[in-house]
């Protein structure tokens, strides 16, 4: 038996557990509201508003951003990014500011077990203008997963973003790739074939 698998499998036996029972946060997560509309308006089909949070890096500090286009398309309130802190599992809360000049909003993020995103404001952006729901049940994005590829030789698997927590398992040359977290945009916990390995650094893949 090829020893890298067998060191790999070993690895998906240890950690199993630990990883099933933690969902992923790092995603693109989406609500869409719909509003029925009288059979001769101009607007139908179009969402009454669309409610995106990327979210980039998610560890004890999560940032991302949100988009909320409401009123059929006509107000628009994106490009708004976000950071905080993890304060229990699977919880965060946030501070953000509006486009529209509101500053110092705080908002709470959960994961839930069956995959979906529960935002809650609880404080709305003061000293200026905002548009954004208090509540929301955002979905995840069904994009096309993106694959890297690993660039070097042979890449040693971490248990956490610190090389010393390497592992004897590894990833070889031309090896592809799911990131499913980052920290400090130096480290990526990837996914392979199926299965949560652990973490790589951000300079071994392409």
């Amino acid at each position: 038996m090829n020893i890298r698998f067998l060191l790999l499998g070993l690895l998906y036996a240890n950690h199993a557990v630990a990883y099933v029972s933690t969902p992923q946060v790092i995603g693109h997560w989406v609500e869409e509201a719909e509003e029925k509309l009288q059979a001769h308006s101009n607007i139908q089909h179009v969402p009454m508003h669309v409610f995106t949070v990327e979210i980039d890096t998610a560890d004890k500090h999560i940032s991302g951003n949100y988009c909320y286009v409401s009123n059929y398309g006509n107000k628009i309130d994106c490009n708004n990014p976000f950071n905080g802190q993890k304060t229990s599992s699977n919880h965060y809360k946030i501070n953000f500011n509006s486009s529209f000049g509101g500053m110092h909003g705080l908002a709470e993020l959960r994961v839930t077990d069956d995959d979906r995103l529960l935002w809650q404001i609880l404080r709305f952006p003061q000293h200026g203008d905002y548009s954004i729901p208090k509540h929301a049940v955002l979905h995840r994005s069904q994009a096309v997963e993106k694959y890297l590829t690993i660039n070097k030789t042979k890449v040693f698997i971490c248990k956490e973003a610190d090389a010393k927590s390497s592992t004897r398992s590894y990833l070889v040359l031309g090896d592809k790739v799911i990131v499913t977290n980052k920290k400090d945009n130096a480290w990526l916990q990837i996914e392979f074939k199926g299965q949560l390995l652990g973490w790589i650094k951000a300079a071994d893949v392409d």
